[in-house]
């Protein structure tokens, strides 16, 4: 008994709350951006949790809120790192949709406004040596939609793409290959994802350029977008992060 108290007791000395802010944006196919907080619980299972040593493993309950004004995004993850380089999470995401003037899709033919609501499994690996840099991301996600006109299709629209509104599964896949320096990275990054049941696809290539600061991390990036729905077409995008207080996560 006297040994389950000390275990327990010790795996809560290495757990805290973490927190940041975010705000990104994009050029293309319309300009726009969004602004969030993430807040997780950081429960360290094994070595010493310090960033320069990546020999340590933890789980960490997160919750993430992020608005435009016209679409709110709610979200619950629960990421698992068995080692500080790989990850296994599960995210439940629901995005509302109040905006119906987007450039690139006619409104009257498409559910612009709903809820969006995402049941996703990810994988996620970072591996460096000698100053580079290599991360990848896998997510397979059920979406289910709440629409007004169901024999219409889902505007997509952080990848411009059209989904069946009644339910479409997702696939998506990001790598990042980068060199240091500095004060952060400079490399190239690559999204690219597909719906099963509209067949439409989605890609965006960038060069990025990263720089760190004190508690904040800066990413500009210019590239090419395309989608099934857009034509392909140059794109800048910028994502700022701002930690009051840091987790455990490297990625």
């Amino acid at each position: 008994m006297k040994i389950l108290f000390l275990f327990i007791f010790t795996i809560n000395t290495y757990a805290y709350f973490d927190l940041s802010f975010n705000a990104s944006g994009r050029t293309y196919p319309s300009a726009g951006g969004e602004i969030g907080l993430e807040s997780g619980y950081n429960q360290l299972l094994w070595g010493e949790g310090n960033p320069k040593n990546p020999l340590y493993g933890f789980i960490r309950p997160v919750i993430k809120l992020s608005s435009s004004g016209v679409i709110n995004t709610a979200e619950g993850r629960l990421e698992f790192y068995p080692v500080s380089f790989l990850g296994f999470v599960k995210k439940y995401q629901t995005v509302k949709s109040d905006y119906d003037q987007f450039s690139f899709y006619d409104c009257d033919d498409v559910n612009c406004k709903g809820l969006i609501k995402r049941d996703s499994t990810i994988m996620k690996l970072a591996l460096g040596a000698f100053g580079v840099i290599a991360l990848g991301e896998l997510e397979f996600s059920q979406n289910t939609y709440d629409v007004d006109k169901e024999n219409q299709p889902m505007a997509e629209f952080r990848f411009a793409m059209l989904a069946d509104s009644k339910d479409d599964d997702f696939y998506r896949s990001r790598y990042v290959f980068a060199i240091k320096h500095k004060s952060g990275l400079i490399g190239v990054a690559s999204e690219y994802a597909k719906f099963s049941n509209s067949k439409q696809s989605y890609n965006m290539d960038l060069l990025i350029y990263t720089h760190t600061a004190d508690r904040s991390n800066y990413t500009f990036g210019i590239g090419q977008f395309y989608s099934t729905h857009v034509a392909q077409g140059l794109i800048g995008v910028f994502q700022m992060k701002t930690n009051f207080m840091k987790s455990l996560a490297l990625f």
